[in-house]
């Protein structure tokens, strides 16, 4: 998944967790994992986040929205260093644009 648009996440580790981290929390289970890309997700319902904007669909699930996330990350190895604040922030951009 190449990285395009205003933002980029190529943002350094600032926050709790790198993609490397997160990707781990979801792969031990739901808990933290569900918990922060939801908490990303619905900031980014009103804000933009690492300068990343996304219009998530009305009736989109956590669940989806997980998997949508945990896929991107598997997806791109190279990019699982940086925060993972800006990659979600990224992945939901990428995946649901703002028209």
């Amino acid at each position: 998944m190449m990285l395009c648009g205003e933002a980029s996440a190529q943002q350094p580790q600032s926050g709790f967790y790198t993609g490397n981290r997160l990707l781990e929390l979801c792969r031990g289970g739901q808990g933290i994992c569900h918990g922060y890309i939801a908490g990303v997700a619905s900031v980014m319902g009103r804000n933009t986040v690492s300068g990343w904007a996304a219009c998530i669909p009305s009736g989109s699930t956590v669940g989806q929205i997980r998997d949508l996330v945990v896929k991107a990350l598997e997806n791109n190895p190279q990019e699982r260093h940086l925060s993972a604040e800006s990659l979600v922030a990224s992945y939901l951009a990428e995946a649901f644009p703002c028209r």
